[in-house]
């Protein structure tokens, strides 16, 4: 079976509506050319000639999710910011239900800012705030994801603050209310937090992270990633090999 293949056999599914819950994010990327070192600065200079932004994190994965033709009802936080307001339209454009988002004044947008030159990566900066959202905002978001509707619910956490302990467990208790998967895409050593999901998706450097040890052939990875799924106390564990 070839890719296209798999994505015809996806996209001929039922529709499904699907909860997309987590670190919604901007990745802007600046393009230029750098031709000189700084006189400031041991630095090259970059001459910025055009600029682009996609969303990351959850974003991404509404993205994905609407490609294979599913529905994707977003919640997450965004500040009061144009790039809040670039995300909001971005998930607007590809026709997701952003309606669970909410819009926080205290926190900036989560964004990812790249300069590239050549096609190579010169530096990262991040705009972001790591505290855990308030109380206030994560019961907003509990509010909007049990008086909607929705089969199967994805938990996309980055560990910026958008899953605090509290938001987690009352969301994966829904799911389980309902009788519906929920799948968790991790990027916290700490994989015993998900406890209670239907699936958990670690690739492979942040599995070898949460068992603490090197994962290096398939015999190592099947037994590592069935030890860890017993700690996790999930259902099934998928180790991503990219």
């Amino acid at each position: 079976m070839t890719d296209r293949d798999l994505i015809l056999l996806l996209q001929s599914l039922n529709p499904t509506r699907i909860a997309v819950l987590g670190d919604f994010m901007v990745d802007r990327y600046v393009w230029g050319d750098a031709r000189r070192v700084s006189p400031e600065a041991p630095v090259p200079v970059v001459h910025a000639q055009r600029e682009d932004h996609r969303l990351g994190g959850a974003g991404n994965v509404v993205a994905n999710i609407c490609e294979l033709g599913a529905t994707a009802f977003c919640l997450g936080v965004v500040g009061d910011d144009d790039a809040g307001r670039e995300m909001l339209a971005g998930l607007q454009a590809l026709g997701a239900d952003g309606a669970g988002m909410v819009v926080d004044k205290a926190r900036p947008t989560i964004q990812k800012i790249r300069i590239m030159a050549r096609n190579q990566q010169m530096l990262r900066v991040d705009r972001e705030t790591l505290d855990p959202i308030s109380d206030a905002v994560g019961n907003k978001l509990i509010q909007q994801l049990k008086q909607s509707k929705w089969q199967t619910l994805v938990l996309s956490d980055y560990g910026k603050g958008s899953l605090p302990e509290s938001v987690l467990r009352q969301a994966l208790d829904e799911a389980k209310r309902r009788g519906f998967p929920s799948l968790v895409d991790p990027k916290r050593h700490d994989v015993a937090r998900y406890r209670g999901a239907a699936l958990i998706t670690p690739n492979r450097s942040e599995a070898e992270a949460a068992c603490g040890e090197s994962l290096g052939n398939m015999q190592k990875l099947s037994v590592g990633g069935e030890a860890l799924r017993k700690q996790a106390g999930v259902e099934a564990l998928l180790i991503t090999l990219g």
